[in-house]
């Protein structure tokens, strides 16, 4: 699995949510994905959502129900949740380029 980019993020005050894309999801996860998506079935469209606590200075994987913490967005702006095992690399990536952002003041990303 890999890092893409950071889509957007909605600043709650105390907690920032980051809306982050990733690649190379497991052939499972991928072939789920295919049987809902058809033929508009893009392997750039799943991502995660990471919360980061301001106070803490602590990033975390959210989840949408228990465990499932990658998602990925049909052709209609739906997401579809699964859980998957997210290797420590790509974690620290993600937390980095999140923490990255709220250091650089949460900037208006360029998408």
């Amino acid at each position: 699995m890999e890092f893409i980019k950071i889509e957007h993020y909605d600043d709650f005050g105390e907690i920032v949510c980051f809306w982050v894309e990733v690649t190379g999801l497991p052939e499972e996860i991928q072939k789920r994905a295919k049987r809902i998506a058809g033929n508009e079935y893009d392997e750039n469209c799943f991502g995660m959502c990471i919360h980061y606590v301001k106070d803490k200075k602590e990033c975390y994987v959210a989840v949408d129900e228990p465990g499932k913490n990658i998602h990925y967005i049909d052709i209609d702006g739906e997401k579809h949740w699964y859980k998957v095992s997210i290797p420590e690399n790509l974690l620290s990536t993600v937390f980095n380029a999140c923490k990255e952002e709220v250091a650089n003041g949460l900037p208006d990303l360029d998408i």
